[in-house]
């Protein structure tokens, strides 16, 4: 099964992207901002098959995420969004 990691910090929208990936038989993992995704990131065991990332978000933005998340594992597909 793939999993997929959402940082995103509108509730919402984090809310409405799980939803429908797990409703295609997607595994998910949520992070409200960026400091918990790259917390998230580092103490999972199997790492996600994507990052789908929010740009705009508080304490760490997306950007951030993605560089910190590819210094620890350069193959890793990260997907980054914005609203």
């Amino acid at each position: 099964m793939c999993k997929i990691m959402i940082a995103e910090d509108d509730p919402k929208i984090r809310n409405l992207f799980s939803k429908v990936l797990r409703s295609k038989g997607y595994d998910t993992v949520e992070a409200k901002d960026g400091e918990q995704a790259i917390k998230i990131y580092d103490d999972l065991l199997e790492k996600p098959d994507i990052v789908v990332v929010d740009f705009r978000m508080p304490k760490v933005n997306g950007l951030q995420v993605t560089k910190e998340i590819l210094k620890r594992d350069p193959s890793t597909n990260i997907l980054m969004i914005t609203g």
